[in-house]
């Protein structure tokens, strides 16, 4: 293995950086998140509130602390979930025959084919909204690039000699997945894995953005920014923290993929 990046550095820095935000705030945040009060509105950021507070009087840095918070929790389950059920369909469809192997890929291409956010829009409208249908869509979304990315390498180290004498010996079509194959595509699917969790960032904030997302009243990056956009000239300070959260968080997971890339 290659000694790790300067990307992989920057990456795995902030990621932890931002891990450790999100921790400290199930236990402490300066201020509470959800107090308001409408003496304090829209005040600039000073010594005792680091970031100024929003149209109701709420400290929009503990606000931002919890926004993290939600928002790696949110991307995470999306990951683990969308990886367990598309790397095993995956792997099912590379040992499949013809007929079910195109079934799944069809069904792939078509959830592939729709744009992203309309796609979570529809399925959020379908699910009523809230933050259980909110992951659920967010796991129909994205569970294809696992399903796609697994059976593609899966299906090219089908013919190696291992794989071959694993099936001559009588292996299980279980124990040839998941013991000789998946071990041995693990570096493309970290990639995959990244991917996934930046682009759930970007659409969870996109969505709570357009108040679909993870609902009031815990806080959300994308919907602080869209409360703050009406006073965006007068206090530029409310959407400005929960921007360069976002921003950075994903920079973090894009620089970290970026050095997985060249470690491998």
């Amino acid at each position: 293995m290659k000694n790790k990046s300067t990307e992989f550095k920057v990456g795995m820095l902030l990621i932890m950086l931002f891990l450790l935000i999100a921790v400290i705030s199930v236990f402490y945040t300066p201020h509470d998140a959800y107090e308001m009060k409408p003496n304090m509105k829209l005040q600039a950021p000073t010594s005792e509130i680091f970031f100024g507070t929003d149209n109701l009087g709420r400290d929009i840095f503990s606000r931002t602390m919890i926004g993290i918070r939600y928002s790696l929790m949110f991307s995470g389950m999306t990951l683990f979930l969308s990886a367990a059920i598309g790397i095993t369909i995956g792997l099912v469809a590379s040992r499949a025959n013809r007929l079910l192997d195109q079934f799944i890929m069809r069904v792939v291409d078509a959830i592939n084919s729709i744009p992203t956010i309309l796609l979570a829009l529809v399925l959020l409208s379908v699910f009523a909204g809230g933050n259980v249908p909110l992951i659920i869509a967010m796991v129909i979304i994205f569970t294809p690039a696992f399903v796609r990315m697994t059976r593609n390498e899966a299906i090219q180290i089908k013919e190696l000699e291992y794989i071959q004498h694993a099936e001559v010996l009588g292996a299980s079509n279980f124990r040839i997945m998941f013991i000789h194959t998946l071990p041995n595509i693990y570096p493309s699917l970290l990639s995959t894995g990244i991917i996934v969790i930046t682009n759930s960032i970007m659409v969870e904030s996109a969505l709570s953005y357009l108040g679909v997302g993870i609902q009031p009243p815990i806080p959300s990056l994308g919907r602080m920014m869209y409360d703050a956009q009406s006073y965006l000239f007068n206090a530029p300070w409310g959407a400005i923290l929960p921007g360069i959260a976002i921003v950075l968080l994903i920079s973090g997971f894009n620089y970290l993929g970026e050095g997985i890339r060249k470690l491998y």
